[in-house]
């Protein structure tokens, strides 16, 4: 926990005589944006446990990032109000006025340092988040802030299961960032094919393999719609590793980062194509194995692919013993 400069000095380089009030309220700004993504009942106890003489390891390691994470973000927003100098030695922050001001591309990659650690604390804060939950049993979305946990619909049950289903891999932070968009994916992609077959299929527990197979192609479509409303609504970075969200506006601290307009629609281009041909794949699948699709008979692409001329339908055992491209 972030109490005083001396907690501060632990994580990143600041003048011992920096007056507290001075960057308080930016710490305490740091605390609400942590509590934007993880559940703050969550920190609440963290906070009580490790007023404890002996706090168990694993707080304590909770408790570390959440304090790395809060000083970061805080320097990020407090380092253009005040004076800074860079040397050899790092970036050192001042308070006096006699100190020469730092030209401004090094307040901005002083900037972009503290941006990148604490984005990835947060990222680590979240996976910890994840691990305690494989551990308790409880589900992830109850370690999130309620902001978010309402927008899981159950398609995936955590980031995993995502970045298995998505062509584009990504991370905690992003996931969370566009579980708003997995039921609007469901009900502009999924919605019109399926109807209210999709009320009791997604959340089935026990599903046969085609219906299994059509589970995979459902979750292909919601990820990269998902990706594509993101597009517009998100700061978004895109490299070798995956796409991820960045918590920011976008502004000229994440120049040559975030993704530029031109980028964002030439990936908006290919995830309209990867859409249309997992919706085709869908087509397909039910056209073929629709005797193993409890239900599928009274939804509106069954009855589309039924009556499109040069579709053969098959039984699942039938369609197997052919060689179908889909088992």
């Amino acid at each position: 926990m972030i109490t005083s400069i001396a907690d501060i000095q632990k994580h990143v380089q600041i003048a011992t005589s920096t007056p507290w009030g001075n960057i308080r309220p930016d710490v305490e700004m740091a605390e609400l944006f942590v509590e934007k993504y993880i559940e703050p009942t969550l920190i609440a106890q963290m906070k009580i446990v490790m007023a404890a003489p002996t706090p168990p390891q694993q707080w304590v390691d909770l408790d570390n990032i959440y304090s790395r994470l809060v000083a970061n973000w805080a320097m990020y927003n407090y380092i253009p109000k005040t004076y800074i100098n860079v040397s050899n030695a790092g970036v050192r922050v001042s308070t006096t006025e006699t100190t020469e001001r730092a030209p401004m591309w090094a307040v901005r990659d002083a900037q972009k340092s503290y941006f990148d650690v604490a984005y990835a604390a947060l990222e680590t804060m979240l996976q910890y988040s994840y691990k305690y939950c494989m551990i308790s049993g409880q589900p992830f979305f109850t370690y999130v802030s309620d902001a978010y946990r309402s927008q899981f619909t159950g398609i995936f049950s955590d980031t995993l299961q995502f970045n298995s289903s998505s062509y584009l891999k990504t991370n905690y932070f992003t996931y969370l960032r566009i579980s708003h968009s997995f039921s609007e994916a469901i009900d502009t992609q999924l919605r019109p094919q399926f109807g209210v077959y999709l009320d009791t299929f997604i959340p089935k527990a026990n599903k046969n393999q085609a219906e299994g197979t059509l589970m995979v192609y459902m979750r292909k479509v919601v990820a990269a719609e998902a990706f594509r409303r993101g597009l517009n609504a998100l700061v978004l970075s895109y490299d070798n590793a995956g796409i991820r969200a960045l918590p920011l506006e976008s502004n000229d601290v994440i120049e040559g980062i975030a993704m530029t307009q031109e980028q964002k629609m030439g990936l908006r281009h290919e995830l309209d194509a990867n859409i249309s041909n997992y919706l085709t794949q869908i087509k397909q699948h039910v056209s073929i194995n629709y005797a193993n699709l409890p239900g599928i008979t009274n939804t509106p692409i069954y009855i589309a692919v039924s009556a499109t001329d040069g579709m053969k339908r098959y039984d699942y055992d039938n369609a197997n013993s052919k060689g179908s491209f889909f088992m």
